[in-house]
């Protein structure tokens, strides 16, 4: 009779034991779906990555998952240190190129998925705009004679025979500046090589040559800033002087003040009322003629 029992009891051991066993499974098992695979889950932050506007600016992108993962990128001008992984990492994203102007600009998305996730996770990668530096307070534009003819574009006439009247317009180091002389006054304008004439005359002895009444030089405007100083540098070989005043383009007289330099080489005018991202001239107002070797243009930003 015991031993029957024994028999009976030594039976329903593996019955028992799988359902134990079976039990400390399920218990192990509470992230399993209803047919048993695993459930993953894919977190990817932040959902909006800004990059600096050098180029090489980068930023950090967080994924959390214990599954593989791979990312697939669109747009351009910039790249993602990895595409593919397992498991969760810290990624890092780059800028290639340098922001073109001021302005936020989206670059494109990465795109991550995992196997046994819905969907996927998008950051999208945006680029901040460039500050733009500072406009200096101060801007000296140099027009020096002495150079050439081929200061300005076109080339400025070289001789008294292809001398020019009326009114022209030249482009000197990326400027546009305007030259005039009035054929009803016998004027004309020149670049004129005086040492030509004597080899005892000292430099700067090459300027230009502009002559007679109601002759001109117009300088144009610099963005942001007015004509503060006009600096005239002389010829060796020039004559006597003649007579300028300032004017506005419409020929009104603008308010200055002359001095002339203790070497005793060139003047300086200061407009004491300049108007900003106004254009002006240099204009002979009686019957002589002007040859200056070099002339100074200091534009300030206005003094509020």
């Amino acid at each position: 009779m015991k031993f029957k029992l024994l028999q009976r009891a030594a039976a329903s051991l593996p019955i028992l034991f799988a359902l134990l066993f079976g039990a400390a499974c399920n218990a192990d098992n509470d992230n399993a779906s209803s047919d048993g695979n695993p459930t993953e889950t894919l977190t990817v932050t932040p959902e909006r990555l800004v990059l600096g506007a050098e180029s090489g600016a980068s930023a950090e992108i967080t994924l959390t998952t214990t599954a593989s993962w791979n990312a697939e990128i669109s747009g351009e001008g910039f790249t993602l240190d990895a595409t593919s992984g397992h498991g969760s990492a810290t990624l890092h994203v780059s800028a290639t190129t340098a922001s073109p102007n001021s302005d936020e600009r989206t670059l494109g998305q990465i795109a991550f998925t995992a196997p046994g996730v819905e969907g996927s996770q998008t950051v999208t990668v945006v680029q901040q705009g460039a500050q733009p530096e500072p406009l200096p307070e101060t801007e000296v534009v140099t027009l020096d004679f002495a150079r050439g003819p081929e200061i300005a574009s076109p080339a400025l006439p070289a001789t008294s025979d292809s001398a020019l009247s009326g009114r022209h317009e030249y482009t000197i180091d990326g400027r546009t500046f305007v030259l005039f002389a009035d054929a009803d006054f016998r004027g004309k304008f020149f670049w004129n090589d005086q040492s030509q004439y004597s080899s005892n005359i000292p430099e700067p002895n090459k300027a230009l040559y502009f002559s007679k009444e109601g002759a001109y030089i117009e300088f144009p405007a610099v963005d942001g800033k007015v004509l503060a100083e006009i600096e005239y540098v002389f010829s060796t070989a020039a004559g006597d002087l003649p007579d300028f005043d300032i004017q506005t383009t419409g020929g009104d007289s603008m308010d200055h003040s002359l001095d002339y330099a203790d070497d005793g080489l060139s003047m300086i005018f200061t407009l004491l009322s300049p108007s900003l991202n106004t254009p002006c001239r240099l204009t002979i107002f009686n019957g002589k003629n002007a040859q200056p070797a070099r002339l100074v243009l200091t534009y300030r930003v206005p003094q509020l």
